[in-house]
C-alpha cells in the first residue's frame, strides 16, 4: 500500500524535497520490514543510516503534526533497537504503527493535490496500539477510504491511522468535520488511542467532548466500530454543554467481531447517505440483541447473515 501512493505522489510531486522524503522513507520502511528480532550490529548501523536520511530532510505539508508524529516514531525505534535491543517488543505490530503513521503524511501530501472544499468531510480515525490484539482496523480505513475516494463520491475522506491525542486534537480544531469513523478497540469507559510508548492509552468520554468544547462543528455522524461503543456514544450523546452537535450516532453493545465489523462497515459506507441517512437512526449491535431498530430490510439481512467475533 505504501509503495502504491508513493508511486502515486512521485508522479504529481514536482517539489525536489518532498521526492526526496518520499524516497527516504520508503526505504526506511521496506528495510524495517525486513529485520526480526535478532538484530545485527551490521543492520542497527544501516537502520541508523537510513533514519537519518529521513530524519534530516525538511518538508512542508498542511498537517505538520502528522509529519511530526512520524518523525518521533522513527527516532523512538532507532532507539529503542540501538539501546536495548533485546528488549521485548512486538515488532512486528511496531512496524505497522510506523508504517501507517507514514501513510498519514503520504495522504495528507495527496490530499494537498486533491483537496476539495466544497464536499463534505468525513475523518477515518484508526488506532491498533501494540499491547491489544491485532485487528483489521488498518484495512478497514482503506477500504472505506477508496469507497468514498472514487470521482463520483459526494463525500472527501481524511485518513488518520495510528491515532493519538496529539493526531485526534488537531485534527478536529484544524478542519471542519461533517463525520467521524473510529476504527479500533473500545472498552465501555472509553476507545482506545495510541500512546506515544506504542501502546494504548484511553479517551474517556469527557475527553472526546473536550475536544469540541470551542468549536461549533454540526457533525452528521459518528460511526464508533469497536466493542462495547454504544456506553460511549450514549455518554457523549447526552453531553449538552457544547455548541457542536451530533445528529447520528453508530455504536455497539457488547463484543462485535472483527472481520465482521469490517464487512458492515464498508457496506454501510457503499449503500448509504452519510450527511442525511435517511432511515438510520442508531445501531446498537450484540451477539444476541435484533436489529429491531433498523428498518431497511437489505441492512437487517446483511447483520443475520454475521457471525460473531471480538474486537
Amino acid at each position: 500500500m505504501i509503495k502504491d501512493i508513493s508511486n502515486r505522489l512521485l508522479e504529481i510531486t514536482q517539489n525536489e524535497q518532498k521526492r526526496k522524503f518520499i524516497y527516504a522513507s520508503v526505504e526506511y520502511i521496506e528495510y524495517i520490514n525486513t529485520l526480526d528480532k535478532s538484530i545485527d550490529e551490521k543492520s542497527l548501523l544501516r537502520l541508523n543510516s537510513l533514519a537519518s536520511n529521513v530524519l534530516k530532510i525538511n518538508i512542508f505539508i498542511e498537517e505538520m503534526y502528522l509529519l511530526r508524529s512520524f518523525n518521533y516514531y522513527v527516532k523512538e525505534l532507532r532507539d529503542l533497537l540501538l539501546k536495548e535491543r533485546k528488549r521485548e517488543l512486538k515488532l512486528n505490530r511496531t512496524i505497522k504503527i510506523l508504517s501507517y503513521s507514514l501513510m498519514n503524511v503520504f495522504y495528507s501530501m495527496h490530499s494537498d493535490f486533491r483537496r476539495n472544499y466544497s464536499k463534505p468531510k468525513i475523518v477515518l480515525f484508526e488506532a491498533s496500539p501494540a499491547d491489544l490484539s491485532e485487528i483489521t482496523s488498518g484495512e478497514e480505513i482503506k477500504k472505506i477510504y477508496e469507497i468514498l475516494s472514487k470521482d463520483s463520491s459526494k463525500y472527501f475522506p481524511i485518513v488518520r491511522f495510528s491515532t493519538n491525542r496529539k493526531i485526534f486534537n488537531e485534527t478536529i480544531k484544524s478542519i471542519s468535520i461533517n463525520a467521524i469513523h473510529f476504527a479500533g478497540h473500545s472498552q465501555t469507559d472509553g476507545i482506545m488511542l495510541l500512546s506515544y510508548d506504542w501502546k494504548s492509552e484511553i479517551l474517556s468520554p469527557q475527553d472526546f467532548i473536550s475536544f469540541f468544547e470551542y468549536t461549533t462543528q454540526n457533525i452528521s455522524l459518528v460511526y464508533l466500530n469497536s466493542c462495547s461503543s454504544n456506553v460511549f456514544a450514549s455518554k457523549i450523546k447526552k453531553y449538552k454543554r457544547t455548541a457542536f452537535k451530533f445528529h447520528k450516532l453508530i455504536s455497539f453493545a457488547g463484543e462485535i467481531y472483527d472481520s465482521q465489523a469490517l464487512r458492515f462497515s464498508v457496506e454501510f459506507y457503499k449503500n448509504y447517505s452519510i450527511v442525511f441517512p435517511p432511515i438510520l437512526h442508531k445501531i446498537l449491535l450484540s451477539t444476541k440483541t435484533e436489529m429491531s431498530l433498523l428498518k431497511d430490510l437489505h441492512m437487517q439481512k446483511l447483520i443475520r447473515k454475521l457471525t460473531y467475533s471480538k474486537r
